[in-house]
Parts: structure tokens; C-alpha cells; sequence
């Protein structure tokens, strides 16, 4: 029941933002400012308050970080690998790989790990919140810098300008800003007055529900089946390898429950719906992004229940 109660929830919610997109309760233009609103405010309060309000086991953290990012190198370099055989021209070459290691930790990966934690017997819950907030802060700069990296390289334009546009791109992400906000905040002050603790209690509520309806609207495009071949092949990488490797890093490694959960959550989620996004801004191949998305958001169920279920 622990994987039923996990992981149902996650993507029923999921669903139902599809559907209301579908079925035009959310226009366009409401879907744009919706998620907006998750991604600049919703989010960000979430994590600023579960940091700010919380002490740090810095050396769980670090571990776990540790088995993500070797999880996102070496799907990287799959991804390069598997789009060299599958001769990809350079364009899909770039949201190929970008599709293989781009996990939406921020919307997925977090409801899972905070859903998770209620059902395992050795996972503190609120222990779990804090590494996997700690875990979010690190890994989203180092995301965007391979990001815009990988999508640059691909065009061959990796040049003194690049360089500036990856640094503005991530010191301006608002996930990096409230996770180093709150850190700050923790270590310098650590109390919240009562009035800030209840407002961001309650916006901090209402960011998981709204970010997962909020990826179910940008989910109801259509599907490019043209692409569908190499989309499945990103999304195996993503949901498959970055496991497995996480499986292997963390044999290595004397990790709690709490770091294992956190990790494995985190490598086991779909593409996030930015690696689009992104390929939009620097001309990839927006259509294999956008298929990528969605297929590896519906392998993901199976890769997440596996790991809720291992847990």
C-alpha cells in the first residue's frame, strides 16, 4: 500500500491538471501565469521555509548530492553515447541528452520523497524535507550550467557570451535564490517569528498540489511521433541508468534511509518540463524535448513505484 499511497497520488494529481488543460478549464495564457506563479513563488517559499526553519545535517546532504550528481554524469555521457549510434543530428543531439538527465525534482521528485517518507518506518519525515531541499538547491544550478552547455555545444557556440548567459541563468533561478536565502537564514537567525512561520506554512501547502496541476496543463500537448524512437531511448536513460547508477554509488557509500529515499527518488523522476523550455531559448529540438517530457513522466510511474517499494 506504501507505493499505492506514494505514488497514485502524485500523478491523479498530475492527471487532473491534464485533463482541466484539455478540456479548456485552463487556458493558454491561465496555464503560463499558473505555472509562474509555482515557479516563482509556490516553489520558492517551499523551500526557503523548509530551510530556514530547520537545522542541517550538512554531511547527509552531501551524500546524497554526491549519488545524484554522479547519477546525472553518467547519463550524460549514455546520453552522448546513444545519440552518437543513433546519429542524431546536432540539434536533437542536444535535447536528447538533456532529456536523459533533467530530472523535475522540484515538482515530481519532492511530492514522492514527502509522500514517501509518511509511509516508510525509518525515513523521518521532516528529515527527508530538508535533504531533499538542501539536495534541490545544489543540483538546480548544476542542472542549468550543463544545460545551456550542452545546448550551446551542440550550435558550437560555447564562447566568452555563453559563458555570462549561463552565470546570469543561474544566479537569477529563484530555486537557487530561496534555497540560499533560507540556508542564510537558518545559520544566522533560525527562528521564524509566528506571523512568517503561519504565511509560509500556508503558501509552502499549497506548492506541491499546485506545481503537479501545474505539470498535468503543460503535459496535454500533443505528442510528436516522429520523435517517439529517440524520446523513449532519453527517457530509458532517465528513468533506468540514473537509477542504477545511484544503486551503485550508494553501495559505496553509508547512507541512511532518509539519503537512500532522497537519492533514488530524485534519480528514478521524468525529464522536467524546462529541458522544453530550455530548448526553445537555444534552438534544439523542441519537438523531441516536449515528446521526452511525456514519456518519461509515464515510465517514471513505474520507476518511482519500484523505488518506493525497494524503500
Amino acid at each position: 500500500m506504501g507505493v499505492v499511497n506514494t505514488v497514485l497520488p502524485v500523478f491523479l494529481i498530475v492527471a487532473v491538471g491534464g485533463l482541466l488543460r484539455r478540456f479548456g478549464f485552463f487556458s493558454a495564457d491561465f496555464a503560463r501565469g499558473f505555472a509562474r506563479l509555482v515557479y516563482y513563488v509556490a516553489l520558492p517559499c517551499l523551500l526557503f521555509y523548509k530551510m530556514a526553519a530547520s537545522e542541517f545535517n550538512f554531511s547527509q546532504a552531501g551524500r546524497t548530492y554526491l549519488v545524484v550528481l554522479c547519477g546525472m554524469v553518467g547519463c550524460v555521457a549514455v546520453g552522448y553515447a546513444v545519440a552518437a549510434v543513433m546519429r542524431l543530428p546536432a540539434a536533437s543531439r542536444a535535447a536528447f541528452v538533456q532529456g536523459s538527465y533533467r530530472g523535475n525534482l522540484a515538482y515530481i521528485g519532492l511530492a514522492i520523497v514527502v509522500y514517501g517518507a509518511a509511509y516508510s518506518d525509518n525515513a523521518g519525515g521532516e528529515q527527508v524535507a530538508v535533504i531533499a531541499a538542501l539536495v534541490l538547491g545544489m543540483i538546480v544550478p548544476v542542472y542549468n550550467i550543463t544545460a545551456i552547455t550542452v545546448l550551446l555545444a551542440g550550435k558550437h557556440k560555447l564562447d566568452r557570451n555563453a559563458w555570462r548567459r549561463v552565470v546570469f541563468e543561474t544566479v537569477r533561478n529563484p530555486l537557487v535564490i530561496s534555497s540560499v536565502l533560507g540556508i542564510a537564514y537558518s545559520l544566522t537567525i533560525g527562528t521564524l517569528p509566528s506571523f512568517a512561520d503561519r504565511a509560509l506554512d500556508a503558501l509552502s501547502q499549497m506548492a506541491l498540489p499546485l506545481a503537479l496541476l501545474s505539470i498535468g496543463a503543460s503535459l496535454a500537448g500533443p505528442l510528436h511521433m516522429d520523435r517517439i524512437l529517440p524520446a523513449v531511448f532519453s527517457s530509458l536513460i532517465k528513468v533506468a541508468v540514473a537509477p542504477l547508477i545511484g544503486v551503485l554509488v550508494l553501495m559505496l557509500l553509508d547512507a541512511s534511509v532518509a539519503e537512500k529515499l532522497v537519492a533514488m527518488v530524485f534519480l528514478a523522476c521524468p525529464t522536467a518540463i524546462s529541458s522544453h523550455i530550455y530548448s526553445q531559448q537555444f534552438d534544439a529540438d523542441e519537438e523531441l524535448s516536449a515528446t521526452i517530457v511525456v514519456t518519461t513522466t509515464l515510465f517514471s510511474i513505474v520507476s518511482l513505484s519500484v523505488v518506493i517499494y525497494l524503500m
